[in-house]
């Protein structure tokens, strides 16, 4: 069973936690040929700060360590491709109720999904991702790498590879990982291909 990590959410906002809890729930129950590995379920502490706000605020990761995240990898706009999708849907079955579409019709329904600019952009992040896959793992290693490197440069425990916002270290901490990552040349190399712009 794949357990999904609730400090992996950016986005402290109960819309957004609803929606994952939408499609946890949505998966598990019409994924076909479904079977314990196919199954997500969250974590006791991801259902705790899914339904807290306050919670998952604490989740939440700093600014110094999100901008050396890669671009292609950002899943913010999934709710809007939701959205999307269940509105062309929508106009499809609107349009098919009197089980005949007109010419008018369809070429509406061909517009809307011309538009569909989130969909579009979760599209071409996923085939960067495809055609980038060694490149962004290796960027992840280095990365993980550097944030343990610099947890013990400042005698920090490397309980988790990922910081806390509300950490008291978190200032400290963010200046010693940008001072590693941009030190190594094979990091500064993966930023430029995978897009990634530190501040």
């Amino acid at each position: 069973m794949n357990v999904i990590d609730a400090r992996q959410v950016n986005t402290p906002k109960s819309s957004y936690a609803n929606s994952v809890q939408h499609q946890l729930e949505q998966f598990n129950t019409n994924s076909p040929n479904k079977n314990n590995a196919d199954t997500f379920s969250l974590s006791e502490a991801g259902r705790s700060a899914l339904s807290n706000e306050a919670a998952l605020s604490q989740l939440a990761l700093p600014n110094w360590y999100t901008e050396f995240s890669v671009p292609s990898l950002d899943l913010t706009s999934s709710s809007a491709a939701i959205k999307e999708g269940a509105q062309l849907v929508a106009l499809s079955e609107q349009y098919s109720a009197d089980g005949h579409v007109t010419a008018a019709e369809q070429q509406a329904i061909a517009s809307y999904r011309h538009h569909m600019s989130a969909n579009q952009q979760l599209l071409a992040h996923d085939q960067f991702n495809q055609t980038h896959q060694q490149q962004i793992d290796e960027y992840t290693a280095i990365k993980q790498d550097a944030m343990a490197a610099a947890k013990a440069a400042l005698g920090l425990d490397n309980d988790s590879f990922l910081p806390s916002l509300h950490d008291p270290n978190s200032a400290a901490l963010g200046e010693q990982f940008k001072a590693i990552m941009l030190a190594n040349p094979k990091a500064v190399t993966l930023m430029n291909t995978l897009g990634v712009k530190p501040k």
